[in-house]
């Protein structure tokens, strides 16, 4: 499986590549008022608002460092009832991709709540990565919120 690489703290997570749209620099946000810290603004993008959700803070609690290495990831995200959308993640030293192994993917064994996007985990040369569920990066309660934003504001072009 080819998978996007990058970083949360010291650790390395991955997101299946199948699933990115686009690597962007990280653009300039639109503050959301009442959003948690991990979803840290909305982004005009291509004409649809795209809610962006910071993915070192959702992992370690503290938020990506504006580094020339942290990017914006698009990914193809489908809600539980089935719709299509996008979502912006970003992510620190996102700027390779690895193939790793079907075969040598493990279950993480976490079970945690908060843990519920964490996936399998893999090895390459460099060390243990961890896949992301895209589906899973948002809690409820939060797909709740961001979803209704997307359709209400007036979409920029």
């Amino acid at each position: 499986m080819l998978v996007l690489v990058f970083t949360a703290g010291r650790e390395r997570y991955a997101l299946p590549a199948a699933r990115v749209r686009e690597i962007a620099p990280v653009p300039e946000l639109r503050p959301i008022p009442g959003a948690p810290p991990t979803v840290p603004g909305l982004l005009a993008w291509r004409g649809v608002n795209l809610p962006v959700v910071d993915l070192s803070m959702l992992l370690t609690g503290s938020p990506a460092p504006a580094l020339l290495s942290t990017r914006l990831v698009v990914v193809d995200y489908r809600t539980p009832d089935g719709r299509e959308r996008l979502l912006g993640l970003l992510c620190e030293k996102a700027v390779e991709t690895v193939r790793l192994p079907d075969a040598g993917l493990a279950p993480s064994g976490a079970s945690f709540a908060a843990s519920a996007c964490l996936g399998p985990l893999g090895r390459d040369e460099a060390g243990m990565v961890q896949l992301l569920r895209v589906e899973e990066i948002l809690p409820e309660e939060l797909r709740a919120a961001l979803h209704p934003l997307e359709e209400e504001l007036p979409h920029a072009g």
